[in-house]
């Protein structure tokens, strides 16, 4: 019994979180293992923003342009928003919005995949956005 237990206790997380600055082009870069062929998975966004109330009077979102790249140099793009409804928690001066972003992903390329979300310079500035973050869970 000890045994199972030592085992069960060693195993993967069922998630990791990543957090990251923008590099000077607006781009947060995350190096993501989807190597287990057994298990789909989930992840989600985590954005910061460190301004006052004020700012966010009117907000409606900015745009996040993904770049998938495969472990074989595929690149896949879209462009997905963060919007006000994704407001999680609101204190005066940091804001945090959760957006989930895929649930059931099933590569069908496995191994380390990047994914690179860009934000206008724009909007980094205008709403002071410390990082990014990603929340992997496998199922």
């Amino acid at each position: 019994m000890a045994l199972t237990m030592l085992f069960f206790s060693c195993g993967r997380p069922s998630s990791e979180e990543y957090y990251t600055r923008a590099d000077d082009n607006g781009v947060y870069s995350f190096s993501l293992d989807l190597s287990d062929s057994l298990c789909c998975y989930s992840l989600d966004i985590l954005a910061v923003l460190a301004c006052g109330d004020k700012k966010l009077e009117g907000f409606e979102g900015f745009p996040l342009n993904a770049t998938w790249e495969s472990p074989s140099g595929h690149c896949y793009a879209e462009e997905l928003w963060i919007t006000a409804s994704a407001l999680e928690d609101r204190r005066h001066f940091s804001n945090r919005f959760y957006l989930p972003y895929r649930e059931g992903l099933a590569p069908k390329e496995h191994g380390f995949w990047t994914l690179r979300l860009a934000v206008s310079p724009y909007f980094i500035r205008e709403y002071s956005i410390p990082g990014l973050g990603l929340r992997l869970s496998r199922k």
